[in-house]
């Protein structure tokens, strides 16, 4: 679970990448061949992990799920790239997070939607850490995240919390994503220390998202001001 702009998709992504089983999400979004919308929640188990920002945005909660990740970033971070991703969505770009929105698309956004979206934020906080006890929720700051020294670290510790009690699951079929009877369960063992280094190297610091602040645009011809 995580507020919009804080990372799902770049996190979807190590998680695929580490484990080879693919994701599903509660939206139509642009992620990795492997990712997949669920039809029914039996399908659920078919995959590791569900993408879903509820409450701050229209999607139901899933009552089957008895464990929770919440992936957090800073509100002043997320908000910029929230709408960044409105502004690219807006533009219908192919790849997400390619661009930064011009400075008076964030600004007439940040002065419409400032109060609504920490609002949003704050509820969203509430949600999730009410809803599940200590031993049932894993909170993974993103700027620990993306950083390069606690990265690694804390994806191995994301991945023992995953698979917890979790007997097998289904490899995924690239190329029919939708029919689970082609895939066959396997027992996914915790990846090495040395491994999940290489990975997260490949999907989060090659993409520009590695540095000691976690949080760069590709192409950043400003920094989002809060002065209104």
């Amino acid at each position: 679970a995580s507020f919009p702009g804080s990372g799902s998709e770049m996190n979807r992504m190590l998680v695929g990448a580490v484990s080879g089983v693919r994701s599903a999400s509660q939206y139509k979004d642009k992620i990795s061949p492997i990712a997949g919308r669920y039809k029914s929640e039996e399908q659920l188990y078919n995959f590791l992990i569900v993408k879903t920002h509820w409450p701050s945005l229209g999607a139901k909660p899933i009552e089957s799920f008895n464990r929770a990740i919440v992936l957090i970033r800073d509100p002043l971070d997320a908000m910029p790239s929230y709408i960044n991703w409105m502004y690219e969505n807006q533009e219908r770009k192919e790849d997400n997070h390619s661009i930064q929105a011009p400075v008076e698309y964030w600004t007439l956004k940040r002065d419409r939607l400032y109060k609504k979206n920490f609002t949003l934020w704050s509820r969203f906080i509430r949600f999730w850490f009410e809803s599940y006890n200590d031993e049932n929720i894993m909170l993974i700051p993103y700027e620990d995240l993306t950083n390069y020294q606690e990265g690694p670290e804390l994806t191995i510790k994301m991945m023992s919390f995953i698979l917890l009690e979790r007997e097998s699951c289904f490899l995924p079929n690239v190329d029919d994503v939708g029919n689970e009877e082609n895939n066959a369960g396997a027992i996914l063992p915790i990846p090495h220390n040395v491994e999940v280094r290489c990975i997260w190297e490949m999907i989060v610091e090659k993409k520009g998202i590695g540095t000691e602040r976690g949080s760069v645009y590709r192409e950043k011809l400003y920094v989002p001001s809060y002065e209104l």
